[in-house]
Protein backbone atom coordinates (compact mmCIF):
# COMPACT_ATOMS: atom_id res chain seq x y z
CA UNK A 1 0.00 0.00 0.00
CA UNK A 2 1.59 3.58 -0.82
CA UNK A 3 0.95 6.75 0.80
CA UNK A 4 0.20 5.55 4.43
CA UNK A 5 0.02 8.88 6.56
CA UNK A 6 -0.68 8.03 9.68
CA UNK A 7 -0.43 5.87 12.57
CA UNK A 8 -3.86 5.01 13.04
CA UNK A 9 -4.07 4.19 9.60
CA UNK A 10 -1.43 1.78 9.98
CA UNK A 11 -3.47 0.17 12.98
CA UNK A 12 -6.21 -0.74 10.38
CA UNK A 13 -4.16 -2.17 8.34
CA UNK A 14 -2.71 -4.50 10.68
CA UNK A 15 -6.43 -4.84 11.94
CA UNK A 16 -7.84 -6.21 8.19
CA UNK A 17 -4.45 -8.14 7.54
CA UNK A 18 -5.29 -9.97 10.49
CA UNK A 19 -8.74 -10.53 9.63
CA UNK A 20 -7.50 -11.85 6.30
CA UNK A 21 -3.99 -13.83 7.83
CA UNK A 22 -1.98 -11.88 5.60
CA UNK A 23 0.83 -9.50 5.45
CA UNK A 24 0.74 -5.98 4.32
CA UNK A 25 3.78 -4.22 2.43
CA UNK A 26 3.50 -0.45 2.90
CA UNK A 27 5.43 2.50 2.55
CA UNK A 28 5.04 5.38 4.74
CA UNK A 29 4.25 8.97 2.97
CA UNK A 30 6.32 11.88 4.38
CA UNK A 31 5.53 15.21 3.91
CA UNK A 32 9.11 17.60 3.21
CA UNK A 33 7.84 19.84 0.87
CA UNK A 34 6.59 23.33 1.19
CA UNK A 35 4.01 22.55 -0.98
CA UNK A 36 0.45 23.05 0.18
CA UNK A 37 -0.87 19.93 -2.81
CA UNK A 38 0.93 17.58 -1.03
CA UNK A 39 0.43 15.20 1.56
CA UNK A 40 1.53 13.22 4.43
CA UNK A 41 2.88 12.97 7.60
CA UNK A 42 5.32 15.32 9.14
CA UNK A 43 8.84 14.31 10.04
CA UNK A 44 7.88 15.07 13.48
CA UNK A 45 5.49 12.42 13.11
CA UNK A 46 7.71 10.13 11.77
CA UNK A 47 10.13 10.38 14.41
CA UNK A 48 7.19 9.87 16.97
CA UNK A 49 5.76 6.76 15.02
CA UNK A 50 9.30 5.33 15.26
CA UNK A 51 10.50 6.38 18.73
CA UNK A 52 7.16 4.89 20.36
CA UNK A 53 7.75 1.40 18.86
CA UNK A 54 4.09 1.39 17.26
CA UNK A 55 5.65 -0.68 14.61
CA UNK A 56 6.78 -3.33 16.59
CA UNK A 57 2.87 -4.11 17.80
CA UNK A 58 1.78 -3.99 14.27
CA UNK A 59 2.39 -7.79 13.53
CA UNK A 60 0.78 -7.73 9.98
CA UNK A 61 2.39 -5.20 8.39
CA UNK A 62 5.94 -4.68 6.92
CA UNK A 63 6.84 -0.99 6.58
CA UNK A 64 9.03 -1.33 3.29
CA UNK A 65 10.09 2.29 2.45
CA UNK A 66 9.16 5.89 2.47
CA UNK A 67 7.37 8.09 0.08
CA UNK A 68 8.82 11.50 0.68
Amino acid sequence: IHAVDTAQLLKEINKQALKNSRTIDCLLQVHIAEESTKSGMSPNALKALLNEDILDNLKNVNVIGLML
